[in-house]
């Protein structure tokens, strides 16, 4: 059993570096588009940096010969759908050939409703082999069939190419919403604040907490703090707190706030829980009654988890595998018990610097944090060192600060001189000591 949290990718690789995996190479990324095929392929299909300038259906032909496209016909757009499920705009962007982008998105190119078209499944028998073989189909698997043109363009985060599409899109949010909407996925995930900012100012009637339903109601930040690495996770986090992003939000399906997924990412650090903590308190809330909350189930959720424990009852491996990954995580743990279930004491210590109380139990298990950590990590120095972090933040806690003077000053000591005690004589010395 896989312990801890592992909806994404980037927690199995923090999984398989723990246990010397030797396939972790193969999954090094945020997300599955994020893959290292992945950006190989990307990186090949650049415009080369010796190509000569070229502009309009040039440009375009040139795109199709780099990325494997010239045997099509130009203009058989329904082929190359059928072919790879990527329409050309998408491969354009992911070349980030902006002349050609730029031609496929005039009048003359007609492709500008395709900015946020998802890739399909190839079809057709006989060439499955071939379809294979292609670099679309590849990306578009790896990518989770989700790779519109504008999620590649926020993904990569070209500041030119962002405004490009930006202006060459709808004025409102084409339906359906909930597949849209998943480009600033793609921009939040890599900390481009850039086409994020730029995709807020163009669709102002998108809540930047808008849910996503694919992901059981979670909006960006609780997305960021969980899958993003480190330093794409600051720059996102300052900046959809900055435009209004809630930090206490609970309304998933998990019933997690973004504190809780912060402390279960092995990518979070001190600078994310400083900022959320500015962003409760400027909400008018108190940060350790924030710290002590504890996660929960939505009645969706729970009815999938019920399902999933009678089925594994009934004998379904898979029901099995679905009903331990639920009890994993959601077990009615704070934030504190997620930071000590992956053995890190710098972010324990920080939530209990904050208030977090080290004797609290889970609803499901009734572990504390130090009983969550030595179940979850029994064989490593992680319990002894959280055991050394719980001790010295409550004797922190226990040592009483050293009380200020009645008066508010620091009382001095006079020095005399034997020169002044000549003068004074010791009667007048006496009562001005007292």
């Amino acid at each position: 059993m896989i312990r801890g949290r592992i909806f994404s990718p980037r927690h199995k690789v923090d999984y398989l570096r723990q246990i010397g995996d030797p396939d972790l190479a193969l999954l090094q990324g945020v997300m599955a588009p994020v893959w290292l095929g992945c950006e190989r392929k990307l990186s090949s299909w650049r415009v080369p940096a010796d190509a000569p300038p070229l502009e309009g259906q040039p440009a375009v032909d040139a795109m199709r010969e780099r990325v494997g496209l010239g045997a099509l016909a130009a203009g058989d757009q329904a082929a190359l759908w059928r072919r790879t499920g990527w329409s050309l705009l998408t491969f354009a962007v992911a070349c980030g050939d902006l002349p050609a982008t730029r031609h496929l998105l005039s009048d003359q190119g007609g492709l500008r409703a395709a900015l946020f078209q998802l890739p399909r499944n190839p079809k057709g028998k006989g060439a499955a082999r071939a379809q294979e073989r292609h670099p679309g189909v590849q990306m578009m698997r790896m990518s989770n069939e989700i790779s519109s043109p504008m999620c590649l363009g926020l993904w990569l985060g070209d500041e030119a190419m962002v405004d490009l599409l930006l202006g060459a899109a709808p004025p409102a949010l084409p339906a359906p919403r909930d597949k849209t909407f998943m480009a600033t996925l793609y921009g939040a995930l890599e900390g481009r604040t850039y086409g994020l900012n730029a995709f807020f100012d163009k669709y102002a009637d998108i809540d930047v907490d808008y849910p996503l339903k694919v992901y059981f109601g979670e909006t960006l930040l609780h997305m960021v703090c969980e899958w993003a690495d480190t330093a794409a996770q600051r720059r996102s986090v300052e900046a959809l707190l900055a435009r209004g992003a809630n930090p206490t939000s609970r309304k998933n399906g998990f019933g997690m706030t973004p504190l809780m997924l912060l402390a279960a990412s092995p990518e979070s650090d001190a600078e994310c829980v400083r900022l959320l903590r500015e962003a409760v308190e400027a909400r008018g809330e108190r940060f350790a009654d924030h710290v002590q909350l504890a996660d929960r189930q939505s009645v969706a959720v729970r009815s999938m988890s019920r399902a999933s424990g009678i089925a594994a009852r009934l004998g379904s491996k898979h029901a099995l595998a679905a009903a331990d990954l639920f009890r994993e995580i959601n077990y009615g743990g704070t934030a504190l018990h997620r930071a000590a279930q992956r053995g890190d004491a710098a972010m324990a210590r920080l939530l209990l610097d904050a208030g977090a109380d080290p004797a609290s139990k889970c609803t499901a298990c009734k572990l504390t944090p130090l009983q969550r950590t030595h179940s979850s990590l029994p064989n490593s120095h992680a319990p002894r060192l959280l055991e050394k972090t719980f001790a010295a933040a409550a004797a922190a806690a226990a040592t009483p600060a050293a009380a200020p003077p009645p008066d508010g000053k620091k009382k001095t000591r006079h020095s005399w001189s034997w020169k002044d005690m000549l003068r004074l004589g010791p009667p007048q010395v006496a009562a001005v000591s007292r």
